[in-house]
C-alpha cells in the first residue's frame, strides 16, 4: 500500500516531470550540437562493432560467445565488457535497427534509455533520503548530466548504466535498511544486481558493490550511534 501511494505520489509531481522534460530536452541538444555524442573513441572503434556482431548471432539463434572477425578471433562474452545479453542494449539495438534502420544510432539509444532511468532511481533516492522535490530534480539532472558521466560515456558506453544502477541499488538498500522487510524488496534488490552484472564491463559492478557496502555499513553505523 506505502509503495502504491509513492508510485501515485510521484505520478503527480511536477518537479518529478519537469527534471524529466528537461533531461529529454538536454539529451536533444547535445545530439543536434554534436551529432553521434556518445559514439567517440572505443564505443565506435571496439565497441559498437562487436557489440552489433554479436547481436547479429543472437538474432540468428546463436549464442555469441566468439568474434571470428577481429584478428584470428575473439572472445565476446568471456571479456565481461560487451553487454550484448543485457535486456536494454537488445532493445536498443531493435529500435535502432528495425525502427529507424540505422545500427549507428544502438548506442545512443542505449544513453538516452538510461539518462532517463538514472535521472528516475537519483530522483527517487534524493527523496527518500529527505531532499524536497526541486532540490532532488536538479541534484538528479546535475548528476545524469555531470561531465564525467557525459564524457565518459561518449568513449565507454558502459559508464552510464552506473548512474542507473548505483542510485538504484542504494535506495533500495535504503527501504530495507528503514525496516520495510517484505520479501520482494530482498528479490528485487538480487534481480538488480544480477541485471546490473551483465550492463557492461564489470569492473563498474564491483566498483558499485564497495560503495553499497560502505553505504550499508556506514548507514548502520550511524543508527546505532544515534
Amino acid at each position: 500500500m506505502k509503495n502504491s501511494k509513492n508510485t501515485s505520489s510521484l505520478l503527480k509531481n511536477k518537479f518529478f516531470f519537469l527534471g524529466m522534460t528537461i533531461s529529454i530536452v538536454f539529451f536533444i541538444i547535445m545530439e543536434l550540437s554534436w551529432p553521434y555524442t556518445f559514439l567517440k573513441d572505443d564505443n565506435i572503434n571496439q565497441f559498437l562493432p562487436v557489440i552489433l556482431e554479436g547481436m547479429k548471432q543472437l538474432f540468428s539463434g546463436v549464442l555469441p560467445v566468439f568474434n571470428q572477425f577481429q584478428a584470428t578471433g575473439l572472445p565476446i562474452l568471456e571479456y565481461g565488457t560487451y553487454n550484448v545479453l543485457y535486456p536494454p542494449m537488445i532493445l536498443s539495438y531493435l529500435i535502432s535497427n528495425y525502427f529507424f534502420k540505422n545500427v549507428f544510432y544502438t548506442i545512443e539509444i542505449f544513453v538516452l534509455l538510461h539518462i532517463l532511468l538514472a535521472y528516475l532511481f537519483t530522483y527517487l533516492f534524493l527523496v527518500c533520503r529527505g531532499a524536497n522535490k526541486s532540490i532532488a530534480m536538479m541534484g538528479s539532472i546535475s548528476f545524469v548530466f555531470s561531465g564525467y558521466v557525459i564524457a565518459a560515456t561518449s568513449s565507454w558506453y558502459y559508464v552510464i548504466p552506473t548512474a542507473v544502477f548505483l542510485p538504484l541499488i542504494l535506495y533500495l538498500n535504503h527501504k530495507i535498511m528503514a525496516h520495510d522487510k517484505e520479501i520482494k524488496i530482498y528479490v528485487i534488490l538480487g534481480v538488480v544486481r544480477g541485471l546490473y552484472f551483465y550492463a557492461g564491463n564489470t569492473q563498474f559492478f564491483i566498483y558499485s558493490l564497495f560503495f553499497e557496502f560502505f553505504y550499508v555499513f556506514l548507514s548502520y553505523y550511524k543508527q546505532n550511534r544515534s
